[in-house]
């Protein structure tokens, strides 16, 4: 594996041998790719662009060490979960199957997760924040295409300790986590991008095949934001949707129609 000597971003510790690490996890990028198609590649969607290419994200950031605790502690379980379609399963998903929602209506059913057996909610946790904090230190590049980082403000370094096992997470950082109610789910990853909501500040959201994860931060954020919080919740809450990919396809439409010379790419 390639390496650079440098300061690693996540321990902050000087002179060590940087690895090449990823901005999406590699093992995404083997989920969207589809072996059938005319173009295989996957569909990677930003503020900027939308590619579909075989090239990954990546840059020389982190030690040895830290990217063992990225992956240890998130990535693997997370890739595991999600929706694949060369399986045609959705383990996540699976795992709600037979419990009762406690929330029903408009397209969406809403779970209380925290007893169910086999759902690592830290694991989670840990691999949604750790992805929203890489979307935010780092002017990522994907060919000439820059990746404008995302805000996190002052909470930028408390996620950093809480990625490192240093501290908790804030009190005012709520993750919600939504899956795909469809049968086939949409196989696309998208990085991490922030919209204003009127009443609930900032909101942050990403998606990996079947799943969104929606972080809003800052301490005016309303209670229906806070009452879907996987973090602070006691029962754990999550939420199955047919809407997840309809507001990706919006956005995809979004970019497309936003982004500056932006041209679908076939590499």
């Amino acid at each position: 594996m390639a390496v650079s000597i440098g300061k690693c971003r996540l321990c902050l510790l000087d002179h060590q041998e940087l690895q090449e690490s990823h901005f999406i996890p590699a093992g995404i990028y083997g989920i969207t790719r589809d072996a059938e198609a005319s173009n295989p590649n996957p569909l990677l969607i930003s503020p900027e662009m939308y590619v579909q290419t075989s090239r990954q994200v990546k840059d020389y950031l982190f030690c040895g060490d830290c990217e063992r605790l990225l992956n240890d502690n998130g990535e693997q379980w997370m890739i595991s979960q999600c929706f694949r379609s060369a399986e045609g399963r959705f383990p996540l998903r699976e795992r709600l199957q037979g419990v009762d929602p406690f929330l029903s209506g408009k397209g969406s059913l809403g779970f209380n997760t925290a007893n169910i057996r086999g759902i690592e909610h830290g694991k989670i946790i840990y691999y949604a924040m750790s992805v929203y904090w890489r979307a935010a230190i780092h002017w990522w590049r994907i060919g000439r295409q820059t990746i404008t980082p995302i805000n996190l403000g002052q909470y930028e370094e408390k996620i950093r300790r809480f990625l490192r096992k240093e501290e908790q997470l804030d009190s005012n950082v709520y993750l919600s986590v939504w899956l795909s109610g469809r049968e086939i789910p949409n196989v696309i990853s998208s990085v991490p991008t922030s919209h204003c909501v009127e009443g609930a500040g900032i909101m942050h959201r990403m998606n990996i095949p079947g799943i969104a994860f929606v972080l809003t931060i800052g301490r005016k954020v309303n209670d229906g934001v806070k009452q879907t919080c996987l973090i602070h919740v006691p029962g754990r809450p999550m939420f199955v949707s047919f809407h997840v990919d309809d507001e990706l396809i919006s956005n995809l439409i979004s970019t497309v129609k936003t982004s500056r010379g932006a041209k679908e790419r076939k590499e």
